[in-house]
């Protein structure tokens, strides 16, 4: 890959942010099916027929990011959502932004200096070459805008992106790619993203919407409809993007393919190397400038990002054909209300697991988007199961197991509910929880303590097959250790409408979602006798987020 970078910048102020309005409704609900496979269990309780079941909202986002829209000096996009799989295959466009996250104008009205705006003058050109399409896919470029804190699997975004670049130009076969970039950045919106602040603006300014739906839609439905990461620094200003396709003279080494796209879009750009001067244009008749391309049979794709021009310059047209002035474009550019985001920060996007406080519905997220959980598209009615749970591993790598309640929540997270006291027992003690019969009379044990206690509603059954492994990514097993009914606290957080049932000594913690007074959650789980029963207690939120194992119902 070869690639040219010119760059100019000049800070002239820092300003306060505005904020966006939300677009979001919230619609009807749905009922789902059960959709799970239950092979193997043997029921010992059935879950009791007047209980609700698990309803999935039904929702429609309503996009505000139009050219127009989006447009502007009084529009901020700081805490949205940002599409990969279903986003534009080009990086930092418009048309990837999702929706709201985190409530920007309570940050504002807090902490204003959380939020910053710059006025700058960069000009940026870049051109890579690519001697065939994987190498294209792979560019690295797009992972150094995934903050380092977190692993991003370039493959997943790859696949995307061959998806809309063969639909582009077809499956053309052998192809060496070409992409030209000239950025015109004049602003710099920054949301501070240290963990601290991340933390912060979870637990006290996540958008209200997108809770709602967090604790009832699947996650990947979420994924698919928000996006996997959120936006925390991008530039604006206008954005050239042409993307070439071109079959190279027969014999020509993958090295001489990648020189040589370079020259020819070099030479074909008018003014691309002087930043002095306001003129830009395409003039396709100098793309035949090596011999190893003709003009005649590369193809262009060209769009324009901010300014006034409102659709592509150029749809997969043939580079001979194409004759393009773009200074009247440029020049709209000193009106700021014709800029709009057209990059992304290196280190500035997020997953949106980041910004979630659930560690079950933080891994879900991570696992499905790396498509190391099935993406599942339905809410299930949540039983509990007791299986052998792995315990420890011998020297000789010997498993040992305990056996343990499981509760499999509405997204199918399998959370072990152990009463710790595998980690005092002997290795005989727990080789023997292999042998059935010791098995069977802890199952009755625990099937009656959990009916007492926890719920006499819901599904209780048991699997002599099963073993589950928490070190395991799939299924998603998260273990309570010491998890006693009897020690819990419940505390409404008005501001969220979220409810958190807490245990002070072990920091373990259920929490789960109330709209509007709506607690048919607990009717769906059947634990509204054992959530009565507890008594209630304030803690502080920021307490619970920084000390405690929080799971969402």
């Amino acid at each position: 890959m070869k690639q040219s970078n010119i760059s100019a910048t000049i800070i002239m102020s820092i300003i306060s942010f505005a904020s966006c309005t939300n677009d979001i409704e919230n619609l009807d609900i749905i009922p789902t099916n059960n959709g799970q496979n239950t092979e193997g269990n043997i029921i010992l309780q059935e879950r009791n027929p007047n209980l609700p079941l698990p309803l999935i909202k039904k929702f429609i986002l309503n996009k505000p990011q139009t050219r127009n829209s989006v447009s502007g000096e009084d529009r901020t996009f700081l805490g949205y959502s940002y599409k990969i799989k279903n986003g534009d295959y080009i990086q930092g466009s418009i048309n990837s932004l999702g929706f709201p996250i985190i409530d920007i104008d309570s940050i504002r009205k807090y902490r204003p200096s959380y939020l910053q705006e710059k006025l700058i003058t960069v000009t940026e050109t870049n051109i890579f070459t690519y001697n065939n399409l994987d190498k294209y896919l792979y560019d690295s470029r797009f992972g150094k805008k995934v903050s380092s804190e977190f692993t991003f699997n370039p493959k997943v975004f790859a696949t995307e992106k061959k998806e809309a670049i063969t639909k582009l130009f077809g499956n053309i076969e052998k192809a060496t790619y070409g992409k030209l970039e000239v950025s015109f950045l004049k602003g710099q919106s920054t949301l501070n993203h240290l963990p601290s602040s991340r933390l912060w603006y979870i637990s006290q300014f996540q958008n209200h919407i997108f809770t709602n739906i967090l604790y009832n839609a699947p996650m990947a439905s979420i994924l698919n409809e928000f996006g996997e990461f959120i936006l925390t620094d991008y530039f604006t200003g206008g954005k050239v993007y042409a993307l070439f396709a071109s079959k190279a003279k027969e014999g020509t080494t993958a090295q001489q393919k990648e020189d040589d796209m370079y020259t020819s879009i070099n030479t074909s750009v008018i003014n691309l190397n002087n930043a002095t001067s306001i003129n830009l244009g395409f003039n396709g008749s100098n793309f035949d400038a090596t011999k190893t391309f003709k003009s005649t049979d590369t193809y262009l794709d060209m769009k324009t990002f901010g300014g006034e021009v409102s659709q592509s310059v150029a749809i997969n047209t043939k580079v001979s054909n194409i004759n393009i002035d773009l200074t009247p474009w440029r020049y709209s550019l000193k009106d700021m209300a014709n800029n709009t985001m057209i990059d992304i920060a290196d280190n500035s996007l997020y997953p949106l697991s980041a910004f979630v406080l659930e560690q079950n519905f933080k891994q879900r997220l991570d696992d499905t988007f790396n498509e190391i959980l099935p993406a599942n598209k339905e809410l299930v009615p949540p039983r509990i199961e007791i299986v052998r749970v792995l315990a420890r591993t011998t020297p000789s790598n010997e498993a040992l197991y305990d056996v343990a309640a499981v509760l499999v929540t509405r997204q199918t997270d399998r959370i072990i509910l152990s009463d710790a006291m595998a980690s005092s027992a002997t290795d005989e003690e727990l080789r023997k929880n292999e042998n059935n019969e010791v098995f069977m009379q802890k199952v009755e044990k625990i099937a009656t303590e959990k009916s007492k206690f926890f719920s006499s509603d819901i599904e209780i059954s048991y699997n002599k097959e099963t073993k589950l492994n928490p070190t395991l990514k799939s299924p998603l097993c998260i273990e309570l250790t010491g998890f006693n009914e009897r020690n819990f606290y419940r505390f409404y957080y008005e501001k969220t409408n979220i409810e958190y049932i807490y245990d002070p000594a072990t920091h373990l913690c259920l929490s789960y979602y109330i709209n509007k007074g709506d607690d048919r959650i607990l009717d769906i789980y059947g634990i509204r006798n054992w959530i009565e029963s507890l008594p209630e207690k304030k803690i502080s939120i920021t307490t619970l987020a920084n000390s405690y194992k929080i799971i969402g119902l």
